[in-house]
C-alpha cells in the first residue's frame, strides 16, 4: 500500500520547501498491470526549469 507523505526538500537560494509524494514505488496487481499505462498525480512536485545564458560575443 502506498502512503502519501510530506518531505522537506531543498528549494531555491538555500531555502527548503515541503512537498507531498508517495513513500514507495507504486505496484499493481498482475491482473490489471498490463492494462495500466501510468499512475500519475501522487505528488505535487513541479519539474525544475534550468535557464542558461549564452555569453555575448565581443563586437568591436
Amino acid at each position: 500500500m502506498v502512503t502519501i507523505e510530506r518531505y522537506r526538500v531543498p528549494g531555491p537560494h538555500g531555502s527548503t520547501r515541503t512537498i507531498r509524494s508517495n513513500d514507495r514505488e507504486v505496484t499493481l496487481p498482475a491482473t490489471i498491470a498490463s492494462k495500466v499505462l501510468a499512475v500519475t498525480g501522487l505528488d505535487n512536485v513541479q519539474p525544475q526549469t534550468f535557464h542558461s545564458r549564452t555569453p555575448r560575443a565581443n563586437i568591436k
